[in-house]
């Protein structure tokens, strides 16, 4: 059962026992094919859930799940090949249709952000700024993922410790700091 897809003949025509007549789909389950960089690949797994949108309805989420992945990589683009199933009882989506994923590959919740600019490298070593009192003070961490502006922390700073982000580049490890808010001493102000 399915629909026609595609008559190959017109009444009347000659055949033989090899050539199509219709090509059949079945559309109730579509199945996407999408290409992921080789750095995300290796967190995809079958049964990951997808979020699809698609240009012909863009207030509409369809939700899918990956059903495959590709045991070998393009060599000319580093990517492989990636199939997600895609429920379709309304008969919504058609073959062909051009759509955008979103994958969960790893989001983490109640993680510790800093902004990017925080991080720098000393000694070969990446870290932040931490502020002590009115001291710069260098402080290793173990950063994990970077989105938009924030970077993550997974380990070598805690909740409500102030970091340093303006000027970071010019502060050198125990160097006093004067916050912005703050008036300095001896110094006449309006």
């Amino acid at each position: 059962s399915g629909l026609v897809g595609k008559r190959h003949l017109d009444n009347g025509a000659l055949v033989n026992p090899s050539m199509p007549v219709v090509s059949l789909v079945d559309l109730s389950t579509m199945v996407m094919e999408i290409n992921a960089p080789e750095k995300e690949l290796v967190k995809i797994r079958a049964g990951l859930e997808a979020n699809i949108v698609l240009d012909a309805y863009p207030e509409q989420k369809f939700k899918g799940r990956v059903i495959r992945l590709s045991p070998i990589l393009d060599p000319a683009t580093r990517t492989g090949s990636v199939e997600i199933e895609v429920p379709n009882p309304k008969m919504m989506l058609k073959a062909e249709m051009f759509a955008r994923v979103e994958l969960d590959l790893g989001t983490r919740h109640n993680t510790l952000l800093v902004p990017r600019e925080a991080l720098v490298s000393h000694d070969q070593q990446r870290g932040v700024f931490k502020l002590q009192d009115d001291i710069a003070r260098f402080q290793p961490v173990d950063a994990g993922v970077t989105q938009g502006g924030d970077v993550e922390v997974i380990s070598g700073l805690k909740e409500g410790e102030s970091v340093i982000t303006l000027g970071v580049n010019l502060v050198k490890n125990g160097d006093r700091v004067q916050l912005r808010s703050e008036k300095p001493s001896g110094t006449a102000q309006k």
